[in-house]
Order: C-alpha cells, then structure tokens, then sequence
C-alpha cells in the first residue's frame, strides 16, 4: 500500500471508529492532498520519523491475520503501548479530520 492510501485508510478507519460524528462527506482529495501535508509536517515536529512509524504499524496491522476489524485497528493504533507521541499524532490526525485545522495543544491532552 503507498503512503497516501494508508493515509487515508488510517484517516477513514480513525474517524468511523472513534467520532461521535464522523465526517463522511470530507472529500479525499481534501484530506489527501490537505490533511496529509499538515499531519506529516507537524507530526515530524513532535519527533522526527513518526509519521512513518504510525503509517508503517498501521499498514502492518492490516496485514495480520486473521484480518481486524477496523475497530481493532483503530484500538490498536490508540493503544497506550505505541507510546503518547504514537497516540497524540493519532488524535491530532482525527481532530484535524473533523474540525478541518490543526489543534491547538489545549484540545488534547
């Protein structure tokens, strides 16, 4: 799978599981083209190379077998264990999914 459309299948599978109101109207241009430019950049901000880490483990766990769920998914890239960077840049990438920017550093925590 490429980047962009592990992107985007990390950005679908974190929003339907995990929002109360998932955005399913956003077009995947927006988010592609977008959200994934603003999630990367500030996202290598935080600690250099993981972006690629979250994309690689979530490429990974699609490859497991047997297959997951995308609510398994989601609790596994959510999962405490990945780390709190892991974990934030997670959250960041819904909360820019939903509300269309950046978060601020008071939205989570």
């Amino acid at each position: 799978m490429n980047r962009t459309d592990c992107f985007m299948s990390l950005s679908s599978t974190l929003l339907q599981c995990n929002a109360s109101q998932p955005m399913h109207y956003l077009d995947d241009s927006v988010i592609c083209y977008e959200y994934m430019p603003v999630w990367v950049e500030n996202t290598e901000q935080e600690r250099q190379g993981l972006s690629e880490r979250v994309l690689s483990t979530f490429e990974a766990l699609q490859e497991v077998k047997p297959k997951l769920s995308e609510e398994q998914l989601s609790d596994a890239m959510l999962s405490e264990r990945n780390g709190s960077d892991f974990v934030k840049a997670c959250q960041q990438l819904m909360y820019l999914c939903q509300r269309g920017y950046w978060p601020s550093n008071r939205h989570l925590g």
